[in-house]
This record gives structure tokens, sequence and C-alpha cells, in this order.
């Protein structure tokens, strides 16, 4: 089963319009620079989208439900 798309198709097209700029075209201006990377976690936010073994695509893995 596959997962339902949470994006409208408006915002899908405005992704792949940002996703085709070039880098110079992109303002960044208004974002500060991160100098101190003291707290910085690799992956902590990160959350995988099924677990291993799962063919199905409902995160329940090798032991079904």
């Amino acid at each position: 089963m596959k997962k339902a798309n949470r994006l409208t198709q408006e915002q899908l097209n405005e992704l792949e319009a940002l996703n085709n700029l070039p880098e110079e075209r992109i303002n960044t201006d208004d974002v500060p620079e991160v100098r101190g990377w003291t707290y910085f976690r690799r992956g902590a936010f990160y959350l995988p989208d099924d677990a291993p073994g799962d063919d199905d695509g409902d995160g329940a893995g090798a032991q079904g439900d």
C-alpha cells in the first residue's frame, strides 16, 4: 500500500520550480550563518520511513500485523 501524498499539486509544482532554480538565484540574505556547531547532533530529527524488512509500507517490519 502506497502512502498518501500530503502535498497538493500546487505545492509539488512550487517545489519542482524551486528545485530547478540555479544556486545563484536563491537569496539567503535573511538566513543567519551558523558559526558554532557545539550542540549539533547528526540525525537528531531523522525518522526512517519504513521499518527494516517492511515490504508493504505499513511500518510493521517483519513482524507484520
